[in-house]
């Protein structure tokens, strides 16, 4: 792939879906679990309608991957009430942000925060979407605990219900604010 970019040209930048046709043999994220599940699960995930994964292309190559799924999350009352949601209910609907990673000669550049930018629009576009919308309130995540400050930089916070061991909760609201 030649030189690590300090931005990112996107001019040089192309979403795909996953598909057979790629050789994903080259792709190292540093993560076993992460480059795993591209290799050998995402596809027969994607076939199986559990989760559909989105190559991004960096001239010709991948750069970094991300796979959505749909996903509900349980608020408190009080998550309810700092973020201003006034629902009887407790229990709303998001999109998920089941993997996310970028191959380790790239990591620092831009391509996971571009992926989660991605990942809001197309949850607001569903949103915003007169003929064939589907409503989705957040973009959830569970991060890596060495990864929480790099989301809560994208604007993600914790979720105060979901207790894992392995991973943290967050959200994302992506009710357009004023």
């Amino acid at each position: 792939m030649g030189s690590s970019p300090n931005t990112i040209d996107f001019s040089r930048l192309r979403l795909e879906r996953l598909s057979k046709s790629f050789d994903l043999s080259n792709f190292d994220c540093g993560d076993k679990d992460l480059n795993e599940f591209l290799k050998e699960d995402a596809l027969a995930y994607q076939d199986n309608f559990i989760a559909i994964t989105t190559l991004m292309l960096y001239d010709g190559e991948i750069a970094s991957f991300f796979s959505l799924i749909c996903d509900s999350i349980r608020l408190s009352g009080k998550e309810k009430k700092k973020g201003e949601l006034t629902t009887p209910f407790s229990i709303f609907p998001a999109i998920k942000v089941a993997r996310l990673a970028t191959c380790q000669g790239l990591q620092g550049n831009g391509f996971g925060t571009e992926a989660v930018k991605y990942c809001i629009g197309l949850a607001r576009k569903l949103n915003s979407r007169a003929d064939e919308g589907i409503a989705c309130r957040f973009l959830t995540v569970d991060a890596y605990p060495h990864r929480i400050d790099w989301y809560e930089r994208l604007g993600f916070i914790q979720n105060v219900k979901e207790d894992r061991r392995d991973a943290v909760s967050m959200r994302y609201d992506i009710l357009p604010r004023e």
